[in-house]
């Protein structure tokens, strides 16, 4: 009865471990913005709240780079430049 009962707590500790394994580990984005953001700016700009520049500076900024930021003209489709944008401006 006891080895029934420890295969059973221990196929149960199993299953449990297996699920949490597959659950995708912090990656549930509200939006593109927010998955763009975190992929393209976060390493930098921590916050997004925290950037209170016009809509049309930061178009300028990710579109031509700045003092030591990167342009994003290449990598990112306007489209996405706009999604970022808008989901820092939903932040502040």
């Amino acid at each position: 009865m006891k080895t029934l009962i420890s295969t059973a707590a221990a196929s149960l500790c199993c299953a449990a471990l297996y699920s949490c394994a597959s659950i995708d580990s912090g990656e549930h984005y509200t939006s593109t913005g927010e998955k763009l953001y975190a992929d393209n700016c976060y390493g930098c700009h921590r916050e997004a709240s925290s950037l209170h520049e016009p809509k049309s500076f930061l178009y300028e900024t990710i579109h031509d780079g700045g003092k030591n930021m990167p342009s994003f003209e290449e990598s990112l489709s306007e489209a996405e430049h706009q999604q970022i944008i808008d989901y820092v401006l939903k932040q502040r």
